[in-house]
């Protein structure tokens, strides 16, 4: 519907005709600009549709998190051995099951299942690099140090300053 018949709508509405007619209009207006109801979604699917969206953006919002805390903090994720992953997805599962009332429960419910899946997939990573080269098999290129992330150009590292090159340069 286009902007001038929404006016026109409007000025029928405030206008002195008689309510019959306002409203026998207002039917047939309402029809005009209503979705069919095969296509109109339902209350469920509406609210589905947000709870995704929800559940999506905190995902993706964790995720970024547990990147940023990987990449800028010493120790990334394991500081002192302790894996930040793994004990937020403990405190945040435990806190959406001790609150399961709170309106908030289903965002600790999906913030602890993501840095779950952030844990499982480093441990699993880490096991499956430790196993191929305890078995003499060579890492794949793209977990290698200096190896470019999603399309990025590899890391340039100078290592010609470093003590410990040059003296074994010089063996």
């Amino acid at each position: 519907m286009a902007r001038s018949d929404l006016a026109l709508y409007e000025s029928v509405h405030s206008s002195n005709m008689p309510y019959e007619a306002k409203s026998a209009l207002r039917r047939w207006f309402d029809s005009a600009v209503t979705l069919p109801e095969a296509v109109r979604p339902t209350k469920k699917q509406v609210h589905g549709a947000l709870s995704s969206f929800r559940q999506g953006a905190e995902s993706l919002l964790t995720g970024a998190a547990l990147g940023f805390i990987n990449v800028e903090s010493p120790g990334g994720l394991e500081p002192a051995g302790i894996p930040i992953d793994a004990l937020a997805s403990g405190l945040f599962l435990a806190g959406a099951a001790i609150g399961a009332e709170s309106d908030m429960a289903p965002t600790a419910r999906n913030i602890g299942s993501v840095t779950a899946g952030c844990f499982g997939m480093r441990m699993m990573t880490k096991f499956c690099v430790e196993r191929r080269l305890s078995k003499g098999q060579s890492i794949p290129g793209h977990l290698k140090v200096g190896s470019s992330i999603h399309g990025e150009p590899a890391a340039r590292v100078d290592v010609s300053s470093d003590p410990i090159v040059k003296a074994s340069e010089a063996l």
